[in-house]
């Protein structure tokens, strides 16, 4: 009887959670913040624009108000943003290379060009130095660079099977991305390895993030080529 009895009262509570909460109000943001102009306005430009999405319907009406705040997370969301990139591009060639035999890596990318074992050598190398660059730690295959980074395609017998630089790719591009990973937001503006503490007084510019970026670039580049050739084999 008494589970009989608080079944309608479950019911009420259970309801009450589902309404959804009230949502900011479009006018309180800009009266709380009167002492100061400057906040005043950029609360009532945010709620403006949490409004116009309301109005549109959208789903994403917290979270579009939330990120105009000024005590919004900007850092953290620009790295997680700019490292969700990164992994997708890796996932995407990693894709690409898997389905590729090992006859397919011998192809060049066009007729007296750079083969495709040649370009996964290249790509394992430069993510290999990107370790010290972004001061993670030190280098897992530096043995790699005399072969896909100083020298040209096929001016030299390989020394690598492509077991060896299929197991390579994996392992370096783990262990970055890990390393990557753990860095916190406002890391990824600090310096790099390649300039001093110095010059990056004067060029601020020349941090983590943009080394990311560009290396996240350099991967799509080389994955448009690889696919067209696979696709073509």
């Amino acid at each position: 009887m008494l589970l009989f009895g608080a079944a309608p009262l479950l019911a009420t509570v259970l309801a009450a959670s589902l309404v959804p909460a009230p949502r900011p109000s479009r006018v309180a943001p800009v009266e709380h913040c009167a002492r100061s102009n400057h906040r005043a306005t950029h609360s009532f430009t945010a709620t403006k624009e949490m409004g116009a999405a309301q109005s549109a319907g959208s789903t994403d009406w917290t979270y579009a108000w939330a990120m105009t705040q000024p005590d919004a997370p900007v850092a953290d969301l620009f790295a997680r943003t700019a490292l969700a990139s990164w992994k997708q591009n890796l996932d995407r060639l990693d894709g690409v290379f898997a389905a590729a035999s090992d006859d397919q890596l011998q192809q060049e990318v066009a007729p007296g060009k750079n083969r495709l074992f040649y370009l996964l050598g290249h790509l394992v190398a430069v993510h290999d130095r990107m370790l010290p660059l972004l001061r993670l730690g030190a280098r897992l295959h530096p043995e790699l660079d005399e072969a896909f980074l100083t020298k040209a395609d096929r001016t030299a017998p390989d020394t690598i099977t492509p077991a060896s630089l299929r197991a390579a790719w994996t392992e370096v591009n783990s262990a970055l991305t890990s390393a990557m990973e753990s860095l916190p937001a406002a890391a990824w503006l600090e310096r790099h390895d390649a300039i001093s503490a110095e010059d990056f007084d004067r060029e601020p510019l020349r941090n983590r993030l943009s080394v990311l970026l560009s290396r996240g670039g350099h991967v799509q580049f080389h994955t448009g080529q690889i696919r067209l050739i696979i696709k073509q084999g």
